[in-house]
């Protein structure tokens, strides 16, 4: 593999155990178990319209986890994008609620696109979506992070200019 500006590329071995390290790992245990929680919350059975005002209060706190999720990992691209190593402290996180919420938008386009695939083409349009989607969409996320622009995420000229700058 190569290398940019004289730095070692990123093995994948790397990648699997960062979120293992023990700076990353609360917040690792903190999201997993916050969405076992929910899930088995929103498992309960439940009469008609209580089990409709819980399913909305599940919900929200569906979207809460994912806004949290979403605002530490735009940290610790952030600052991987800065020559940081680390992951940020519980009390660190500055990256504001709106980013978090462009990431929920970003994967909601994506699988608004796989539904539409799936209405138009069936099996094979998912396939082939998924495939695509699969490709691109770690480059606009990272598009998203940097340039904090929706729309710039969802460019392919942006996704060429990042592969051609990565290499």
């Amino acid at each position: 593999m190569s290398s940019i500006a004289g730095e070692p590329a990123l093995k994948l071995f790397d990648a699997v155990r960062f979120p293992l390290r023990h700076d990353v790992r609360p917040w690792l245990l903190a999201a997993a178990g916050a969405g076992v929680l929910v899930e088995m919350l929103a498992s309960l059975p439940l009469p008609s319209l209580a089990g409709l005002v819980f399913g909305i209060f599940v919900f929200a706190l569906k979207v809460l986890i994912w806004i949290t999720v979403y605002r530490v990992a735009s940290e610790i691209l952030l600052a991987s994008a800065e020559g940081d190593t680390g992951a940020p402290s519980f009390r660190t996180v500055e990256s504001a609620d709106g980013l978090a919420i462009r990431h929920i938008g970003l994967w909601l386009v994506a699988t608004f696109a796989l539904v539409l695939l799936s209405i138009y083409f069936g099996v094979a349009g998912v396939l082939i979506g998924s495939v695509a989607i699969a490709a691109v969409l770690p480059a606009a996320t990272i598009i998203l992070t940097l340039g904090k622009s929706l729309f710039g995420a969802l460019l392919p000229t942006q996704w060429l200019r990042l592969a051609a700058r990565i290499g």
